[in-house]
């Protein structure tokens, strides 16, 4: 497959996925808390329950994947109300991911022991069929802090297309990377906007802050 057909192709499926999550958040950002609560870890339980066994579908497993990483994002960003504590999320996430792709659990899953991708690695990410092959186009971690940061941004104050449009070239800068070099983490790239977009307000609101009232 050619360089620009796999862009076109995993950079749709990027985009569409980060369509879907930013939407679903701001839906679910609605119910009201105790209901939204239950439902979120229900979701979660069952996505758990059938991670081990992880069936052969792609549309349940994507399914599973896109409402996880919004359930998981909505309540994530709960503990991130302010701008500083949104950027360390950022950059403690991008060392975690730099780390988990290197030497850690995602290297293990997209090469395990015998070299081979993990079954069930569909279950933990979105994937397209590729010559009768899924393969992981979005991580279920990548989607989940894009639906914290996004939620985070807007609610900060950003608005809701710039924050959309940098963490979604965020991550197709991430897949530029992928098919440049064989793969590649995509938590880095998104946090880099996520600070380009947060240090203006941090340094306005520094500023106010030091005017005497």
């Amino acid at each position: 497959m050619t360089f620009t057909r796999a862009f076109a192709m995993y950079g749709v499926s990027i985009v569409l996925s980060c369509a879907v999550v930013a939407a679903g958040a701001f839906h679910l950002s609605s119910w009201q808390e105790r209901g939204k609560t239950a439902v979120i870890w229900a979701w979660l339980v069952v996505h758990g329950l059938l991670l081990p066994l992880h069936p052969s579908s792609l549309f349940l497993s994507n399914g599973l994947v896109l409402g996880s990483a919004v359930g998981a994002g909505v309540l994530l960003q709960r503990f991130v109300p302010t701008a500083g504590a949104l950027v360390a999320l950022a950059v403690a996430a991008s060392v975690a991911d730099i780390i988990s792709f290197s030497t850690g659990p995602t290297r293990w899953l997209l090469e395990g022991p015998t070299g081979e991708m993990w079954a069930g690695l569909p279950y933990l990410a979105v994937t397209v069929p590729v010559a009768g092959q899924p393969i992981p186009v979005v991580g279920i971690g990548d989607l989940l802090l894009f639906t914290t940061f996004f939620l985070g941004l807007t609610r900060l104050g950003v608005g809701r297309a710039a924050s959309f449009v940098t963490l979604a070239c965020g991550l197709l800068v991430a897949l530029v990377v992928g098919l440049l070099r064989g793969g590649a983490f995509g938590i880095p790239f998104m946090a880099a906007g996520v600070v380009l977009l947060l240090v203006p307000l941090m340094r306005r609101e520094r500023r106010d802050g030091a005017v005497p009232k």
